[in-house]
């Protein structure tokens, strides 16, 4: 689903960048890796950042110092569009879940629509109680699409806000 080297090197611009472990791992279950995915490619994007600071450290002592601060402020905004743009892949999948529950919703009322409460007989009370519960069902899933919006939009918001942040901190260097 995902490929093995953009995460890598997503990974690795994040721990560059000196974002947090448990940040990464969640940023990468947003995503949709699982446990073991996760411990492999973190373990692997550390095993290869600290093998490779050795001849960094000496190559920084060659650098101008405009070059050097040039080259953190790129790598500091690669980091960034990768963050956002996992952050949007996430949106994006809890969208699709959101638009597949609501159309499970539709479905579920167009049944429920074609039943006429006022043709049920009296003698029907087994049907009549699993109408009651299917609507109570209903409006359970409601509420849960509900609060899935609200958390979705806080989260971009959050995100949004982060990404703003993290601009003004790239301005200001």
């Amino acid at each position: 689903m995902v490929n093995k080297q953009v995460v890598l090197d997503t990974i690795r611009k994040m721990f560059d960048s000196g974002i947090d472990d448990s940040v990464v791992k969640q940023t990468l279950l947003d995503i949709g890796l699982s446990e073991d995915e996760i411990s492999a490619f973190m373990a692997e994007a550390k095993g290869v950042d600290s093998g490779e600071e050795e001849p960094e450290a000496e190559e920084d002592y060659e650098e101008p110092v405009e070059r050097k601060v040039s080259r953190q402020i790129a790598d500091e905004h690669a980091a960034q569009e990768a963050m956002h743009a996992t952050t949007h892949a996430a949106i994006d999948g809890h969208g699709a879940r959101l638009d597949a529950l609501g159309e499970k919703i539709g479905s579920v009322e167009e049944k429920l629509g074609k039943i006429d409460s006022q043709t049920l007989k009296p003698s029907n009370k087994d049907l009549v109680d699993l109408l009651a519960a299917s609507n109570q069902r209903l409006a359970s899933l409601e509420r849960q699409v509900s609060d899935l919006k609200a958390l979705n939009m806080a989260l971009k918001s959050i995100m949004e806000k982060i990404l703003e942040t993290d601009r003004k901190i790239l301005g200001k260097l």
